[in-house]
């Protein structure tokens, strides 16, 4: 639990995190309907800017030249990452994004993996992309 004066919270609300802020404005309108979390919530979240570098330099730099699994969880981001993989280059045997965000998104994203040779799995939030050979089965390395 987490307090403030008087007032206890849920632990969670310490890991609320989204890139949209529209996104945080759903979680409330349709999920949360705790006024003093969400006042709490207002008050103390803090907006930080990170610095990031293409997968591909991120793999250069520590000498990788191979994925097994790529594991993305960028709050509805998740097919902005996959569209700026160069394939040609780098193929993950698996790819597990979480998909519930990807709103109007997610077709065009499954059909870009199916296309890339990727089978995939939904389960929970997420779909996990299985890369595949001719013949249906996973590919090996």
């Amino acid at each position: 639990m987490l307090i403030q004066s008087n007032m206890v919270f849920p632990v969670w609300l310490s890991q609320l995190s989204s890139l949209k802020k529209k996104r945080m404005e759903e979680l409330w309108d349709q999920h949360e309907r705790m006024e003093d979390a969400q006042a709490f919530y207002l008050e103390h979240h803090v907006v930080e800017r990170v610095n990031s570098i293409p997968l591909d330099q991120l793999l250069r730099r520590h000498g990788l030249s191979s994925l097994d699994l790529l594991q993305i969880d960028v709050e509805g981001y998740d097919y902005e990452i996959l569209k700026a993989l160069d394939f040609d280059q780098i193929r993950p045997l698996f790819i597990n994004y979480e998909r519930v965000l990807l709103a109007d998104t997610e077709e065009e994203c499954r059909q870009m993996l199916v296309g890339q040779g990727y089978v995939l799995m939904d389960w929970g939030q997420d779909t996990l992309a299985i890369l595949v050979d001719e013949s249906g089965s996973a590919a090996p390395r």
